[in-house]
C-alpha cells in the first residue's frame, strides 16, 4: 500500500527554525504568527514597554483582511467597521462626490474593514503569545532594544550587550530601524515627504448630537474626506462604530513651530488652535468637527530612498523598516503584514537552517516590486492637486486589492523548489506545476527517503510475453523516419513484438499497467557528422492506460497509442489479445513453456535454434524513437521533430533476478479490419497485418524486479 503523505519528504521535521524578530509592531507580530503557525520557535524582541500602540486606526483592506483570517482573527470581535462607502466634499462644504461601494465590495473575498489601530495591535499579540492555540507561543520580551544585527550568523545584540543567536532574523523595527543598517547600502535615513498629519478620535455620539454636523455621519460605515489643494481631512469610523477617527494632513512647514522641542519625543503633541486656522478656509461645519478633537497628535509623513534590497544572508527587514508608506493608499498595515506572511509562507514547517538565503531571495523577489510599486501609487494619490489632474483610483485599488499574499507566495515557493529539482518533469496542463511521472514518483526526489520505502514494500516488476521473428527489411523500412536505415543491406531482417505488464510502479501508486511494442532490429541513425547511433528501433507501442501514454509521448518522445490488452497465462501457454473499443485485431500465443522443441511459425518452416546463435545481426545498444510534435494550425509541419536513443537499462538496477521461460511455438497475428472498426487504428493495423512473418526466432516469458523508467533517454541531435 503506498502512501498519501508525501507533503514532507526529507524534511527534518523534528527542529523548527528559531526566527529572532526586532519590533514587536503591526508587521513584526504578524510575521510571529504567521511563522508559529508553521511551527518555529519565535522570539520577539520589543524596544518599547507596549504600554500603548501608536496612532489612532487604520484600513485593513480585502488583500490584508483575508491574511488576518488566515493567522485566526476575528476582526469584527476587536471592533472593526466594515467599509460601505464615501463622501468627498470640497473646501466650499460642497458634497462632490458620493459612492456606495458595497457594490464594488462584491468584486473582493474579503470585506474592507476600518479598525482601531491599538486593538488590532492588542488582538494580534494574543494570538502571538496565547498558551491555548497550536504551536509554540511566541516569546515576547519587551525593553529589549536590538542594536546590531550580524546577518551572516543571525546574532543579534542588544542595547545592553546580551547575544542571542538564531537561524534567522527578521527587523521589523520600524521607520528608523536598526537592522536595516547591516544590509550593504542600508545606511537609508527618512525624510520628510513634505505632509504631516494631526490625528485624534472623536466620539460619534458627539458628533451625531451636533445637529449643525450630525449629517457628516448619516450613512455608517462611510468614510468622509475634506480635500483642498495642498491639504485634507479624512474621517471614518472605528472602534465598532464609537469613535471616528481623524486625520489632518497640511504642509508640515505649516506645523515645525509646533514640534520644537519635542524632536525626540515618539508621540509629539499638536496645537488644536494652529491646526483649526490651518483648515479656517474649509468654512465653519469642518471647523466645528476639529473643534471637537482632544489632545491631537500630530505626525510628520516620512518617506525614503529605495533600499537596494529587503535581505541580506540570514536577515531580512519588513514593513517600514524596508519601505516606509505615506497614508494616502491606506496600505502601510497591509504592506507589513504582507511581508511577515509572505517570510512564512515561503520558510514551512521542515525547512531546513541551511534553505534561508536561497528562501530570502525568494521573499526579495515577491515582495520587493510589489511594495514599491504600491508606494508609487501612494505617492500619487497624496500629491497636491492640479487643476484638471485626475488619477485613474480604480487601477491603484485593483492592484493593491487584488492579491492575497499566501496564495503568490505558496505558488512562487513551488515553482521556486521544482526549478531547483533536476528532475521535474513539466507537461500539459502546465497552470498546476511540475507533473509526476514515472521519472518523478509522486512528485518526490529520486533520492528521497520516502521514495526508496515505498519502493522496498511494494517491489516493482516485470512479466514480458516477447516473440522475436524474421521478417523483411524492404516492407519494414517504410516505417522508419529520415536518417535511419538497416545496418545490413540483407532483405531478411528481424522485429520483436513484446506484451509487458508492470506491477507495483512508485509513480502510479502501486498500480500498472500493461503494453504492447514493436521493436526492429538492426537499424542506425546516421548523425550529421557521420557518426552512427546503433539499436533497435520502436515505430509502435500500444499501452493500456492514459497516464504512460502522455508522459512517455511528452517526456521521451514514444509512439504510443491507446489499445485494450490483456494478457492471460494459462498452465503452460499465454495469450496476448489487442483491441479497441471491443473490436479484437491483434493476438499473440506462446505454446509449451520451456520444452526442448523448435519454436513453430506462423506457416513457415521451423527456424532452427542453432540460426540464432550464428546470427549476423549486430547487437542493439539501445532503444531509437523519432520525437514528432506536430504545428497547431499547420497541417503536415512539425513544431519539433528528432531522433531519441534510449540506453540499455542497467541490469544491476532493472530486471534483476530475471527467470526466463522459452515457448517451443509461438503465433503473432493482425487483423487490419474496417475504418468503423478501428476508425484511429486502420491504417496502423493493416501495416501490421501486411508485415511478413517469415519464422520465429525466439519466444520467452521473462520475470524480473525492477523497473527502467528510461530516464537515460535523450535527443542524438
Amino acid at each position: 500500500m503506498v502512501s498519501n503523505d508525501t507533503t514532507t519528504c526529507g524534511a527534518d521535521q523534528s527542529r523548527p527554525l528559531k526566527v529572532l524578530i526586532a519590533g514587536a509592531g503591526i508587521g513584526g507580530l504578524a510575521a510571529a504568527i504567521a511563522l508559529r503557525n508553521e511551527g518555529h520557535h519565535v522570539v520577539l524582541y520589543e524596544q518599547s514597554k507596549l504600554a500603548e500602540e501608536v496612532g489612532a486606526a487604520i484600513h485593513v483592506a480585502p488583500n490584508c483582511h483575508g491574511l488576518l483570517k488566515r493567522l485566526g482573527m476575528d476582526l469584527r470581535e476587536c471592533g472593526s467597521v466594515e467599509l460601505l462607502g464615501f463622501t468627498e466634499y470640497n473646501v466650499a462644504g460642497d458634497i462632490t462626490r458620493e459612492v456606495d461601494t458595497r457594490p464594488i465590495n462584491k468584486m473582493w473575498q474579503h470585506s474592507w474593514e476600518l479598525i482601531h489601530r491599538a486593538h488590532l495591535h492588542t488582538a494580534l499579540k494574543e494570538l502571538a503569545t496565547s498558551t491555548s492555540r497550536p504551536g509554540r507561543p511566541v516569546e515576547l520580551l519587551v525593553s529589549a532594544r536590538v542594536k546590531e544585527v550580524d546577518p551572516s550568523s543571525a546574532t543579534v545584540t542588544l542595547l545592553d550587550g546580551t547575544q542571542i543567536t538564531g537561524d534567522l532574523v527578521i527587523g521589523a523595527d520600524g521607520v528608523r530601524s536598526q537592522t536595516r543598517k547591516a544590509i550593504p547600502g542600508g545606511d537609508k535615513q527618512p525624510f520628510s515627504s513634505g505632509k504631516s498629519a494631526y490625528r485624534f478620535l472623536i466620539p460619534t455620539e458627539q458628533i451625531a448630537n451636533d445637529k449643525r454636523i450630525s449629517d457628516f455621519i448619516r450613512s455608517d460605515g462611510y468614510m468622509v474626506i475634506w480635500t483642498g489643494e495642498d491639504r485634507r481631512v479624512v474621517m471614518y469610523p472605528c472602534a465598532a462604530g464609537k469613535a471616528m477617527n481623524c486625520a489632518a494632513i497640511h504642509p508640515s512647514e505649516l506645523s515645525d513651530e509646533t514640534l520644537r522641542g519635542q524632536e525626540n519625543d515618539w508621540q509629539k503633541r499638536g496645537n488644536k488652535s494652529r491646526m483649526l486656522e490651518m483648515f479656517e478656509d474649509f468654512g465653519e461645519r469642518l471647523g466645528i468637527l476639529l473643534g471637537m478633537a482632544e489632545n491631537p497628535r500630530i505626525f510628520t509623513l516620512l518617506d525614503m530612498e529605495k533600499m537596494p534590497t529587503f535581505v541580506y544572508q540570514r536577515l531580512a527587514i519588513l514593513g517600514d523598516a524596508a519601505h516606509p508608506f505615506l497614508p494616502h493608499q491606506a496600505q502601510g498595515g497591509a504592506q507589513a503584514i504582507e511581508d511577515g506572511v509572505c517570510l512564512a509562507a515561503l520558510l514551512p514547517r521542515g525547512t531546513d537552517a541551511s534553505d534561508i538565503p536561497d528562501r530570502l531571495e525568494l521573499y526579495q523577489r515577491q515582495r520587493y516590486e510589489r511594495s514599491h510599486t504600491i508606494q508609487t501609487y501612494t505617492r500619487l494619490s497624496g500629491a497636491d492637486l492640479k487643476d484638471g489632474q485626475t488619477l485613474d483610483m480604480s487601477r491603484f485599488t485593483a492592484y493593491n486589492v487584488g492579491h492575497d499574499e499566501w496564495h503568490s507566495s505558496k505558488a512562487a515557493l513551488e515553482k521556486h523548489l521544482a526549478l531547483k529539482e533536476p528532475t521535474t518533469r513539466w507537461r500539459t496542463p502546465i497552470a498546476f506545476g511540475p507533473a509526476p511521472g514515472p521519472r518523478q514518483p509522486l512528485g518526490l526526489p529520486l533520492h528521497s527517503e520516502l521514495l526508496a520505502r515505498v519502493r522496498s514494500e511494494c517491489p516493482e516488476t516485470s512479466s514480458t510475453l516477447a516473440i522475436r521473428f524474421k521478417t523483411s527489411r524492404t516492407y519494414l523500412q517504410r516505417l522508419l523516419p529520415p536518417g535511419f536505415s538497416y545496418v545490413s543491406p540483407a532483405t531478411l531482417c528481424e522485429a520483436t513484438i513484446s506484451c509487458t505488464t508492470l506491477k507495483g510502479l512508485a509513480w502510479l501508486g502501486g498500480g500498472g499497467y500493461s503494453f504492447v511494442m514493436l521493436r526492429l532490429h538492426g537499424i542506425q541513425y546516421i548523425k550529421q557528422n557521420g557518426e552512427k547511433v546503433l539499436g533497435a528501433f520502436i515505430p509502435l507501442i500500444f499501452e493500456n492506460q492514459t497516464d504512460p501514454i502522455i508522459t512517455g509521448r511528452d517526456d521521451v518522445g514514444m509512439p504510443k497509442l491507446y489499445a485494450a490488452i490483456e494478457p492471460q497465462h494459462m498452465g503452460n501457454a499465454a495469450t496476448v489479445e489487442i483491441s479497441w473499443q471491443g473490436c479484437n485485431f491483434g493476438s499473440l500465443a506462446f505454446h509449451e513453456f520451456e520444452s526442448t522443441a523448435e519454436p513453430s511459425t506462423n506457416g513457415a518452416d521451423p527456424v532452427e535454434t542453432k540460426e540464432v546463435s550464428s546470427s549476423t545481426m549486430p547487437s542493439d545498444n539501445g532503444q531509437l524513437a523519432w520525437r514528432y510534435v506536430p504545428a497547431v494550425g499547420e497541417p503536415g509541419k512539425a513544431d519539433a521533430q528528432y531522433p531519441v536513443f534510449v540506453p540499455n537499462a542497467d541490469p544491476t538496477k532493472y530486471a534483476r533476478d530475471a527467470t526466463v521461460r522459452k515457448a517451443t511455438a509461438a503465433e503473432v497475428h493482425f487483423s487490419a479490419k474496417s475504418w468503423s472498426q478501428l476508425p484511429t487504428l486502420h491504417h496502423i493495423a493493416r501495416t501490421l497485418e501486411e508485415m511478413p512473418q517469415y519464422g520465429v526466432v525466439a519466444a520467452e516469458h521473462i520475470v524480473a524486479s525492477g523497473v527502467d523508467d528510461l530516464r537515460g533517454a535523450y535527443r542524438i541531435e
